[in-house]
């Protein structure tokens, strides 16, 4: 007979459960808040200056194409020909 606390007949011990997989960085978040709206803002890189500087030209082409408009009066109603009446119209055509 076996006595209390004897190391020959000790029972098994049970299998531990499984720890749960960790969540990446990006996706922790404080104990009880969950993740809302705003998140972390990405860092800009070279792709990012280039768009920038892409921008920046195509706004000065814009300025420039308007200075040489009205350098040049441009008309874009064509009221000169509108008021002609039918007769400069056929000149043109």
């Amino acid at each position: 007979m076996l006595r209390r606390g004897s190391k020959s007949a000790k029972a098994p011990k049970p299998a531990k459960a499984p720890k749960p997989a960790k969540a990446p960085k990006a996706a922790k978040v404080a104990k009880g808040k969950t993740p809302g709206v705003f998140v972390q803002k990405a860092k800009s890189d070279v792709y990012t200056v280039m768009l920038g500087l892409s921008l920046a030209a195509i706004l000065i082409a814009i300025l420039f194409m308007y200075l040489e408009m009205r350098r040049y009066n441009m008309d874009f109603k064509a009221q000169s020909v509108l008021n002609a009446g039918p007769a400069a119209i056929e000149r043109l055509v």
